[in-house]
């Protein structure tokens, strides 16, 4: 009977070598590219990113596209893609590559009501009401590498009209305020290749003063609404970037140092253009042996400033159930989940 059982436990065992053996040339079989997770194609309608991302065409989105998600979005040479609401990726990283366009316009804030007029001999106008601000084209943090971007923020809103007092009496009600202009970037952009044109938003215009009675005084204008900056926050130039006031380099150089990657401490301006070399994409040598985290693995390019540093990412692969050390060790490169080990050793 023990020999039996000995023959019996010694097939299982060779069995479970041979399966493993066949398990790992089917991965090494498996070409890299079925293992690299695919952009996403947006339309229209993707006002939520949340993963790398690419458009077939070009592509026009009406209202706010918010980014929940560190990612990267490719735009192909000749295609453009436009956002009317402005970007909100607040806490989060978009790199924006390939050689097509990116427009991104903020919204542009609400007009104010004009004041009631007086109908009668007596009494004031009303005061027209204040304009909203432009909303800022983009918040978060942007990294543009070869792509064209341009950002501008929301104009601000224009202030009411006062309203016309009475008659005989009355004074003219003051006019609103202008609304600010948003901001065209508000966070941190950083541009080693490729172009961006930053505008800051028109501040809106002061309400006109109400007119008055015969024995009145006439309304004060409101104040115009202050233009917004090309960017709030920190701008980073790369090797070889130029910085100019205006919307291209014709204008005044701000800064033009070509030794090296630099912040850029000087004046911010309503409008700046960021110059950077052509962005010429260079031959991956992804090393052999995988890299990875907690959620993926890839295969790491050792060039330098590579724009693509991840070759064939995927998500770690494990066994669905608690019976083996496979349900927490990848089996394709042997990341380790810690919490995933210890429900396997509570269930063993």
């Amino acid at each position: 009977m023990t020999n039996r059982m000995k023959k019996t436990t010694t097939s299982i065992i060779g069995a479970m070598l041979v399966f493993a053996l066949v398990l790992t040339m089917a991965f090494a079989l498996v070409p890299s590219s079925a293992l690299t997770a695919s952009a996403a194609t947006l339309d229209n309608t993707s006002t939520t990113w949340d993963e790398d991302s690419t458009i077939a065409d070009d592509v026009t989105i009406s209202g706010a596209v918010t980014v929940t998600a560190n990612m990267t979005l490719t735009i192909p040479k000749g295609k453009t893609l436009t956002v009317g609401g402005g970007i909100n990726a607040e806490g989060k990283t978009l790199t924006v590559t390939g050689k097509g366009n990116l427009v991104v316009t903020g919204v542009n804030g609400a007009a104010g009501s004009n004041g009631n007029n007086i109908m009668g001999r007596a009494g004031d106008g009303g005061s027209g009401g204040n304009g909203t601000s432009g909303s800022d084209g983009f918040i978060g943090d942007i990294i543009v590498t070869g792509a064209t971007v341009t950002i501008t923020g929301g104009n601000g809103g224009n202030g009411g009209n006062g309203g016309n007092g009475g008659s005989l009496s009355g004074d003219g009600g003051k006019g609103g305020n202008g609304g600010n202009g948003g901001n065209g970037v508000s966070g941190t952009i950083t541009v080693t290749s490729g172009s961006a044109t930053l505008t800051g938003g028109n501040g809106g215009n002061g309400g006109n003063g109400g007119v008055s009675g015969t024995y009145g005084e006439a309304g004060t204008a409101g104040t115009a609404g202050a233009s917004g900056a090309g960017y709030s926050g920190t701008l980073t130039l790369g090797k070889s970037v130029k910085l100019y006031e205006g919307s291209d380099n014709t204008g005044t150089l701000l800064d033009g140092n070509d030794s090296a990657s630099r912040e850029y401490t000087g004046e911010r301006k309503a409008s700046m253009y960021v110059d950077g070399p052509d962005f010429v994409p260079h031959t991956h040598d992804y090393a052999t042996v995988w890299t990875n985290d907690e959620t993926t693995h890839w295969h790491a390019c050792q060039n330098d400033d590579c724009d693509a540093p991840k070759g064939d990412e995927a998500a770690h692969t494990y066994a669905e159930t608690t019976d083996t050390t496979a349900y927490y060790t990848c089996s394709v490169c042997g990341y380790v989940d810690t919490e995933k080990r210890a429900e396997y050793y509570e269930e063993n």
